[in-house]
């Protein structure tokens, strides 16, 4: 017989406790730590093959042999981060998978280094050269790489630079390590008393469940204990952002772009004007959000609407549905996905 769990706002179980089936199955991308170390080494491996190739992309065969190569050198990366980080996820204080992830994030960006030469030496071929390669059956899997290529020539340093500013990343991801561990880890939040006078558990993992609680008590304690902690460590968490930021600003000076807004959207191929036109059409269209919330204040019979009304849906059943997309940022190199 299969487990059941509810999990409601007073769901508080150790991590031990939790049935398997709602974890993650991390078996299913290696069994275990053997087998994640022994993808490792061979990602080194095939790291070193690629760096093999610098000085030697000047046919299509050699540049075919590269970049198959790199995806998989990739898809192994694309394992034995996960492996390392879903762990950490579950369990920011472990001090074994946070020496897992450790390990993955050194072997990424050693990986990252080995693929700088790339771009730039593709990019020292004649034009033409590439502009055929975009439409070589034998190429069919990098047409899109090169065009993008082709596209960001401006922004491509040279095989020096490159390899220089992917040495660079590892460090510069330490503002956003530091938030993840202070905020995953470190902080903790006081309970916060329901309107029967009980106390319920507060943290990252209770708090939407608390917020759609029709406890109003609940909610409101909920929300001004997680937010009144991180009042707390307000410096620190600008001081983290503020580095983030800076470092943002480092790569978009160094790549050639007007600022990091420019960097961003070049990344993903989208013009300026997409964002600006997404500005203006939120802000053209403020009134209708305004007559939600009206609507919202006038169903639930609410005197004032308050942040932690925000989540509460306006059926019994909640007929709302709220989508978070997180993504995570790392080095990469030029390959097929």
């Amino acid at each position: 017989m299969q487990n059941s769990l509810q999990f409601t706002p007073n769901s508080a179980l150790a991590r031990n406790k939790v049935p398997t089936e709602y974890k993650w199955k991390i078996i299913d991308i290696f069994p275990d730590d053997k087998a994640w170390k022994e993808a490792c080494n061979k990602a080194v491996q095939l790291s070193k093959e690629i760096s093999s190739y610098k000085d030697k992309l000047k046919n299509k065969e050699t540049i075919l042999e590269c970049l198959r190569t790199v995806d998989k050198m990739n898809m192994l990366l694309e394992k034995i981060y996960p492996y390392a980080k879903l762990q950490k996820d579950a369990d920011g204080t472990d001090a074994k998978v946070q020496e897992l992830t450790g390990k993955a994030e050194v072997l990424f960006n050693q990986c990252g280094n080995s693929c700088a030469f790339i771009e730039p030496e593709l990019l020292s071929l004649e034009p033409s050269f590439l502009k055929g390669l975009t439409t070589d059956r034998d190429m069919s899997d990098y047409h899109h790489a090169i065009e993008d290529l082709l596209r960001k020539r401006n922004h491509v340093l040279t095989i020096p630079e490159e390899t220089l500013l992917a040495q660079s990343s590892l460090v510069a991801s330490a503002p956003m390590e530091i938030f993840h561990t202070l905020v995953g880890a470190d902080l903790t939040f006081p309970t916060a008393k329901d309107s029967k006078g009980e106390d319920k558990p507060v943290s990252e993992g209770s708090y939407l469940l608390n917020m759609t609680s029709p406890d109003r008590t609940l909610r409101a304690n909920t929300f001004s204990h997680l937010m009144g902690v991180y009042k707390q460590y307000r410096n620190t968490l600008a001081a983290t952002l503020n580095a983030q930021a800076r470092s943002s600003f480092f790569y978009a000076n160094a790549h050639k772009y007007a600022d990091t807004r420019a960097e961003a959207l070049d990344q993903e191929n989208i013009a300026a004007s997409v964002y600006d036109e997404l500005l203006t059409t939120v802000e053209k269209n403020l009134p209708a959000l305004h007559e939600y919330m009206a609507l919202k204040k006038s169903t639930l019979h609410l005197e004032e609407l308050h942040p932690y009304d925000i989540y509460l849906p306006l059926t019994p059943k909640g007929g709302e549905t709220f989508h978070f997309h997180f993504r995570g940022s790392q080095g990469h190199c030029i390959g097929s996905h």
